[in-house]
């Protein structure tokens, strides 16, 4: 339908992309570009730093409405973008550019080192309403936003900083040896923190994605080389080993850790992307080099070699997999992004280098054209019959093996057959 590139003549990446309520494209990034494309009425129309952040907003049909460079005289990058009720601009990052708040906000000033940030430009792209810096004395990363019913802003990343600022409630108020992951909820007009955690332990344990649910709830996912993160209510206790696991966590929208938890094999898995669906239901996706990754009742539950693409559906309580699956083929396939449909399945993206990426008939593109190429896959991500549950202390299986419609295909006795037959393997 639409397809350009869009940069001047330097290094430019795009980080997030979202639509707004009148399906325009709004992506955001960092550029270091002199002639980055910007609109005439552009809130900040020439570059500043060595690395701007920028917001550019494209019609269906493929006009540019709005661009602007936004940043100061550092390295500014934008990760995540929102729009409240007004259609206003709601994003975070990280900078070390110093002189970019506003009034009345909680991070007046940069710290050192280099800070995350959130911040508010007006719909029509004309003003900046609020800019506030949150960190310590070291390096803090918003790696992305989320908002919740009352607007405020929810983030997550990382800080290797011994004083990033938490809440009293915290889940973890003291920093570990290595970079943690962060949680954090600030106010709409970034006035005050409402809750916000450190979750890490002997190594580096960043989150890269967060999620809100219907309850307000907040969901983040990320990876760990930690083998002593402070587990609660965890569908795997222990680290699973490897260079990384990936970990999930649910804390309530008051603050109380609801689950964390490690998912992983004995290789390196990470996650890249967590979603809820309509239900609740928790989706995580990134890339696994575990043959013994919880795959179940997917697309495919075998590993095939080096990185596999992997997506995962858990139950809002974290206690019980739904579905799981790798996604690739004989080489590497790195799954970096996840969406989800209105009718709850998964839109998964990354990038292979697979020959035998599984393909559908008619594809826009049916063989791989380089060395590497990008992959988009929609997959029907539906509750399958069968369910497999760990906890801390017990684990029960019950494994069909059986798509659901090839089930319908069968009679409910052929299903006990299967069903009974599989039990007891699993019992020898």
């Amino acid at each position: 339908m639409y397809s350009t590139y869009l940069g001047g003549d330097g290094y430019e990446h795009v980080t997030t992309v979202n639509v707004d309520s009148q399906n325009n494209m709004v992506l955001a990034g960092t550029t270091e570009s002199d002639e980055f494309p910007t609109t005439l009425d552009a809130l900040q129309p020439t570059h500043a730093g060595f690395l701007d952040g920028f917001i550019m907003k494209i019609a269906p049909n493929g006009t540019l409405l709005y661009s602007t460079f936004f940043g100061g005289t550092g390295i500014d990058w934008i990760y995540g973008m929102e729009f409240d009720n007004s259609g206003n601009y709601m994003f975070s990052g990280h900078t070390d550019s110093a002189g970019l708040s506003t009034g009345g906000v909680i991070g007046a000033t940069k710290s050192t080192g280099r800070d995350a940030f959130i911040a508010r430009v007006s719909a029509d792209g004309s003003t900046k309403q609020m800019f506030s810096y949150i960190g310590g004395d070291g390096t803090d990363r918003a790696t992305m936003l989320k908002i919740d019913s009352d607007l405020n802003y929810v983030i997550s990343g990382s800080t290797d900083s011994s004083n990033y600022p938490v809440t009293g409630n915290a889940f973890q108020s003291v920093a570990s040896a290595h970079g943690d992951a962060i949680l954090s909820k600030i106010s709409y007009t970034a006035a005050s923190l409402v809750y916000s955690t450190l979750i890490g332990g002997n190594d580096d344990d960043p989150a890269v994605s967060v999620a809100v649910d219907s309850d307000d709830d907040m969901i983040i996912s990320g990876y760990t080389e930690s083998d002593d993160l402070a587990v609660v209510n965890a569908y795997q206790s222990d680290f699973g080993g490897g260079t990384a696991d990936i970990f999930i966590a649910k804390v309530s929208k008051t603050g109380s850790m609801l689950f964390l938890t490690y998912l992983g094999g004995n290789e390196t898995d990470y996650a890249w992307e967590v979603a809820v669906d309509s239900d609740d239901n928790i989706i995580v996706a990134g890339r696994t080099a575990s043959a013994d990754y919880p795959a179940m009742n997917g697309l495919n539950d075998t590993h095939s070699r080096s990185f596999d693409a992997v997506a995962t559906k858990l139950t809002p309580d974290g206690q019980t997999i739904l579905v799981s699956s790798y996604i690739g083929g004989s080489g590497s396939d790195i799954g970096e992004g996840m969406a989800v449909d209105a009718d709850d399945n998964i839109v998964v993206t990354g990038r292979t280098v697979s020959d035998d990426f599984p393909i559908t008939a008619g594809a826009y593109q049916e063989t791989k054209g380089g060395s590497s190429d990008s992959f988009v896959c929609h997959i029907a991500f539906n509750a399958p019959v069968t369910t497999t549950t760990n906890t801390s202390t017990t684990t029960t299986t019950t494994d069909v093996g059986l798509p659901i419609d090839t089930t319908l295909l069968i009679g409910a006795g052929g299903v006990a057959i299967v069903i009974v037959i599989v039990v007891i393997l699993k019992k020898k």
